[in-house]
């Protein structure tokens, strides 16, 4: 009687260490704080992405443009137009992965930044109305 009740226990430990339940992790992520699914944005501009992942232990970006990272948030801009992928895989200790991803179109940027170096003003006019300044004011 005694061993049937040990081989009871010991079947019993071992069907319920058998039937632990396997999690899967869920992959999400943000674009500027927001769930949108497409971004645009023009070369160069920065945008900020957070990994909004459940379950996971460990995230890897990938880029749409041949990088790879691994940090769960990031500042990113891409330096060329065109429609990239971003893609987040979430990933547990069991080894375990999902992935998502979400469109990032990238813009060129007609005129960015205009940089006067210098203005020439032409003083033999100044009596057609070309404005005058005094250079000692401060």
């Amino acid at each position: 009687m005694k061993h049937k009740l040990m081989f009871l226990i010991i079947l019993m430990v071992a069907i319920c260490s058998c039937s632990k339940e396997e999690i899967d992790p869920i992959s999400s992520f943000t674009l500027n704080g927001d769930t949108i699914s497409t971004l645009k944005v023009g070369t160069f501009d920065e945008f900020r992405v957070a990994s909004k992942s459940i379950n996971s232990d460990s995230v890897l970006w990938d880029l749409g443009d041949g990088r790879t990272l691994k940090e769960p948030e990031l500042i990113l801009s891409y330096p060329k137009s065109g429609t990239y992928t971003l893609k987040l895989i979430a990933r547990n200790n069991n080894g375990r992965f999902t992935e998502s991803s979400k469109k990032i179109i990238v813009l060129d940027r007609v005129l960015k930044r205009i940089k006067i170096q210098s203005v020439y003003w032409d003083i033999t006019n100044a009596t057609e109305g070309w404005p005058q300044t005094n250079s000692n004011v401060d």
